[in-house]
């Protein structure tokens, strides 16, 4: 994580997309993180090094399976799904960057792993045009746009959540799972309670390749149980395909 100038070791700061990158990973194996040891914490280490050659090409220990590891456990620290029992990772995790990150995106993992996606191929990409010594500019201009529209998006999300959450209980009277009607009434502070719901894009966003202008009807609030349950599956389960395999246990 760092390199040498002038004499002295310059800690090199964690950029959003590599955030978003660890994020995505995070959610995949939410209950039961890689070990440090695993081909998974090796290709976003791979990843991420090879977002930054310059450093990574002078230390070998930059952006390393340990480095990965320990951003894991920061947003853990933030995630209610371990907070609720008691576990809460690295401590560091609950302040900065991590928890900026985590409460951007809460409650919308596909948009976490479309911008996964899609900052995975512009490094790829990146690292072919440096192979083959091309300086195209059209390209360059389209990832710094890319990079632009992943800060709105994330804003926009968080903004639709709030907004659906708040429109849900004025209509209710109160938050539920509309999957497993699960209200968790035993948390008494009204913010405990919102931090355990999430808001789920009825018509999944992959299923396009255009943007998608998303209304608070299409959303719907489920819990962090239930919202897995949905994204288990490919293609997504739909929201009453889970309530008949929920009635059947």
């Amino acid at each position: 994580m760092y390199r040498e100038k002038q004499g002295l070791k310059k800690r090199i700061v964690w950029q959003r997309d590599e955030y978003i990158l660890i994020l995505s990973l995070y959610l995949r194996y939410r209950e039961k993180a890689p070990a440090k040891n695993s081909e998974e914490l090796k290709k976003y280490s791979d990843l991420l090094r090879k977002m930054n050659p310059n450093y990574s090409n002078d230390n070998s220990k930059f952006r390393n399976v340990n480095g990965i590891y320990l951003r894991l456990m920061n947003f853990r620290a933030c995630d209610p799904y371990w907070i609720d029992q008691g576990k809460v990772g690295m401590d560091a995790g609950n302040t900065g960057k991590c928890k900026e990150i985590w409460d951007e995106f809460y409650g919308n993992e596909e948009e976490v792993k479309l911008l996964a996606n899609e900052i995975e191929e512009e490094i790829i990409t990146n690292n072919r045009l440096i192979d083959e010594n091309i300086n195209n500019s059209d390209i360059i201009a389209k990832k710094e746009g890319k990079k632009k529209l992943r800060i709105h998006y994330g804003r926009e999300r968080k903004s639709q959540r709030i907004n659906k959450l708040a429109e849900f209980i004025k209509e209710n009277g109160k938050l539920y799972c509309e999957a497993c009607g699960k209200d968790y009434l035993e948390y008494k502070d009204v913010s405990e309670i919102k931090s355990i719901f999430e808001v789920h894009h009825n018509v999944p966003l992959a299923e396009s390749d255009k943007e998608v202008e998303t209304k608070l009807s299409d959303l719907s609030v489920l819990c962090a149980n239930c919202h897995r349950a949905i994204h288990s599956k490919n293609p997504y389960l739909n929201i009453n395909e889970l309530v008949k395999g929920l009635s059947r246990k």
